[in-house]
C-alpha cells in the first residue's frame, strides 16, 4: 500500500463557489407605480420599476407580467419601460425564471389604473 502525504497537506484547499440555492428569493416587487396607484399617461406608456432580493443570480431573469401576460423581454434590469397600454385597472407582477423559461419565484400581485384622455370625453 502506497501512502502520500504532505503533498495534500502543503496545498490549501479551497472551497467551491456555491451558488446561492434557488429558493432564496425573498422579495420580487414592483416598486413603481405604487399598488392602487391612478397613473395618467395619455400615450399609454408606463415606467415600472422593480426590487429582488437577493439580487438576480447568473443565469436568472426578471420577467413582467401586464395581466398575465409576459410584457416585456426579460432580463436583469430593474427597470421596464412599457408603451400603448389601454385604460383601466391592470395588474403587474413580476417572476424570476432561469434559462430554460422555468419559473423559481413569483412575486405578489400590484395593481394600478391608467387613466387616458378620450375623445369620446373632451
Amino acid at each position: 500500500m502506497v501512502l502520500w502525504c504532505g503533498v495534500a497537506a502543503a496545498t490549501p484547499l479551497r472551497k467551491p463557489a456555491v451558488p446561492v440555492p434557488v429558493d432564496s428569493y425573498t422579495r420580487a416587487e414592483i416598486l413603481s407605480p405604487a399598488d392602487n396607484a391612478a397613473v395618467r399617461s395619455n400615450a399609454g406608456t408606463l415606467t415600472v420599476l422593480v426590487r429582488i432580493d437577493p439580487q438576480i443570480q447568473d443565469g436568472h431573469r426578471i420577467q413582467l407580467l401586464l395581466d398575465g401576460v409576459p410584457s416585456a423581454t426579460a432580463g436583469r434590469q430593474h427597470e421596464f419601460h412599457l408603451e400603448n397600454i389601454d385604460r383601466g385597472t391592470r395588474t403587474l407582477q413580476l417572476q424570476i425564471i432561469d434559462n430554460s423559461g422555468h419559473v423559481l419565484f413569483t412575486g405578489p400581485q400590484s395593481t394600478f389604473h391608467l387613466l387616458r384622455h378620450s375623445r369620446l370625453h373632451p
